[in-house]
């Protein structure tokens, strides 16, 4: 398996946060940011030991129009 980090191989994920909730933990305090290979580990061990199942909650940006030269807005 490569030992490069699965964050370093797909860049700084601009523009989005990610958490998990592990198994039998309320929302209230039991979230989990999900920004290391070993918070990832610990995610999936957790979801092998509850069926295979985990919550993972995404927050994201708007993202701004660019305008291309001599073309219209692209949204």
């Amino acid at each position: 398996m490569d030992e490069t980090s699965l964050f370093e191989r797909n860049g700084d994920f601009d523009g989005y946060h990610c958490w998990w909730l592990p198994p039998r933990r309320s929302l209230d305090g039991g979230l989990r940011d999900l920004t290391s290979d070993d918070e990832l580990r610990k995610m999936c061990f957790a979801a092998r030991q509850n069926d295979g199942v985990v919550d993972v909650y995404f927050e994201h940006g708007v993202s701004t129009p660019e305008l291309l030269a001599g073309k219209e807005v692209v949204f």
